[in-house]
């Protein structure tokens, strides 16, 4: 293999990540600063601790899932491969990882891999024949500038942990504090990710002040982690300070507070690396004396963060309050406008899913079948939901007695705009217009699936259980009257054979390629001599059965379908 070798390295007076991203990104026309990078990532606000705060500790984070996020705040889209040693598919992930940090390196772009020389984050800045070159904080200290391929995942804490950033985005100022503030507050009251075990922000400083008064605490753990974050909170105040002069002067105040607190934070923190003592011949005692002042000064740090985390909640709801109220909600004219969902699916070719219901709406679009849609400023759609009135919706649902009802199918607000109340504003939106036109309530269907609204997320809108007996699909209901309806779900009609009904009435384009995956399916068991009916009528409700089985409203592969229909034809 031809040497490839680009002149990127580690900063060794650099806390490991946040110079490994640096070393990556500074190749681009736009680098980010140290402070910035720290900032938007969110690693300079970072804690992360088990019980004992043993020394891998702030280590242990789920990276596959913060590694990219930290990057898309950056403007970057990147490839990550993880795998830990004892997963089947190991030898297949390292291949994987070898080629992606090849072609990474052939467009002079850098990789980010943990162990490098040590447990630790570094870069693989060239190659050679079956091995990587590659820059880690041992650099200065004459540390292994290479790394056999054979080696990869095979540090003392083994782990399978690479990312390769891989194209730049244009995002505004506005848009990178918005996502990374909001993501510094849900760290700081540990409702970010987080692996078990484990906790993060102000519970984390809880945790350590109790791991010190109980006399569990791992002494080569505290110094680790003391040093750790003493290295990065110094950039907190200087990517705060330069947040200040791109937002309004009520959010500046906001993070000026709590820029002031870091500050604040960093200085104690600073006092007691001071009087932390070093560790010789690997001997580490921490003394009564030294652990009653450790806890004080603790102590205090964490009342100057909680301070300063109070400061980022209130600026981060006051960017809540701007974004939401940059976003305008209108009625839908055309089918232009609909399905901008399929931006956030991760599945292949689904605009053509979407193209083939927009040209299917075209004539119901305002009569039979209505959409509010959420615009910002600039014209972008970040928002919509789509309802029906009962009788034309084709949703297996029966009401006794008189009775308006609409049935509102899954709301969707683009994943960069979400917590914003853009979701909520929709529904209100929705009310009001129920309310003009004297329905008495709307119907919804809560799913298990992720990738659609979940029970507790349309009771946050205001949704109650109405009927739950699918457990796979509950029947929610929002009153606009006082007139609480009684309902009862259409059975699925008796058949001798193994009978599949698709009929897919739900505008959305997950269903529709659910719908098409399961003719697919059908039609391929057929062929293997699978004795199957399929039935498609288009008067019927809204429902994909078998025999007498409702399947829930769901995405279902051709996979998957194929393995339903084998094992409810092999029962039979």
């Amino acid at each position: 293999m031809p040497h490839c070798s680009l002149n990127a390295r580690i900063n060794p007076d650099t806390p490991a990540l946040i110079s490994a991203i640096q070393a990556c990104i500074s190749r681009s026309d736009n680098a980010a600063s140290l402070s910035n990078i720290a900032g938007l990532t969110g690693l300079a606000f970072r804690l992360n601790i088990d019980a004992t705060v043993s020394l891998g500790s702030m280590a242990c984070c789920p990276w596959q899932a913060e590694l990219p996020a930290m990057l898309t705040r950056l403007g970057w889209q990147s490839t990550c491969i993880y795998s830990a040693p004892y997963d089947p598919l190991f030898n297949q992930a390292k291949q994987q990882a070898i080629d992606t940090i090849a072609q990474g390196l052939a467009k002079n772009m850098p990789s980010i891999l943990w162990g490098v020389q040590v447990p630790e984050f570094g870069i693989v800045y060239g190659q050679d024949t079956e091995q990587f070159l590659v820059s880690g904080i041992l650099d200065n200290q004459e540390g292994t500038q290479h790394l056999h391929y054979e080696h990869l995942g095979q540090s003392d804490i083994p782990m399978l942990l690479t990312i390769t950033p891989q194209q730049q985005h244009a995002i505004t100022t506005q848009e990178a504090a918005f996502a990374a503030l909001s993501y510094i507050v849900e760290h700081l009251y540990n409702k970010g990710p987080c692996l078990g075990g484990y906790v993060t922000g102000l519970q984390a400083y809880a945790s350590w002040i109790s791991a010190l008064e109980q006399g569990i605490i791992d002494p080569a753990g505290h110094i680790h982690t003391l040093q750790a974050i003493a290295s990065l909170r110094p950039l907190t105040s200087p990517f705060l300070q330069q947040l200040c002069h791109n937002v309004d002067p009520l959010i500046s105040e906001q993070l000026t507070t709590a820029s002031h607190a870091y500050q604040t934070a960093t200085t104690l923190l600073l006092e007691l690396v001071i009087k932390t003592p070093r560790p010789e011949a690997n001997e580490i005692t921490i003394t009564t004396s030294y652990r009653d002042n450790a806890i004080d000064l603790l102590k205090n740090i964490c009342s100057a963060e909680t301070r300063a985390a109070e400061a980022l909640l209130q600026a981060v709801t006051m960017m809540h309050e701007k974004h939401r109220g940059s976003v305008t909600i209108h009625q839908a004219t055309n089918t232009q406008e609909l399905f901008h969902c399929v931006r956030d699916l991760p599945l292949d070719h689904i605009e053509r899913d979407a193209n083939t219901l927009q040209t299917a709406l075209q004539e119901q679009l305002g009569k039979t079948f209505f959409a509010k849609i959420a615009r910002t400023t600039t014209n972008t759609i970040v928002g919509h939901l789509y309802y029906a009135p009962l009788e034309h919706s084709k949703e297996p649902i029966e009401v006794q007695g008189n009775g308006s009802y609409w049935f509102v199918y899954c709301p969707w607000v683009n994943y960069r705009h979400q917590h914003c109340g853009i979701g909520q504003a929709l529904m209100n939106a929705l009310c009001q217009e129920a309310k003009k036109n004297n329905v008495d309530g709307i119907f919804a269907e809560a799913t298990q699936q992720e990738l659609f609204l979940g029970q507790s997320s349309w009771e946050i809108l205001g949704f109650k259980i109405l009927n739950d007996q699918n457990k796979n699909a509950t029947i929610m209901y929002k009153a606009i009257s006082n007139n609480i309806p009684t309902i009862k779900q259409t059975t699925v009609s008796n058949t001798d054979k193994l009978s599949i009904h698709i009929q897919q009435h739900r505008p959305c384009p997950l269903l529709q390629r659910t719908n098409n995956n399961m003719k697919t399916a059908a039609l391929r068991l057929k062929k293997q001599g699978l004795s199957l009916t399929i039935v498609q009528n288009d008067s019927d409700v809204n429902q994909i059965s078998i025999g007498q089985k409702r399947l829930p409203l769901s995405y279902i592969s051709i996979e998957v379908a194929q393995d339903i229909l084998h094992d409810i034809a092999s029962r039979r």
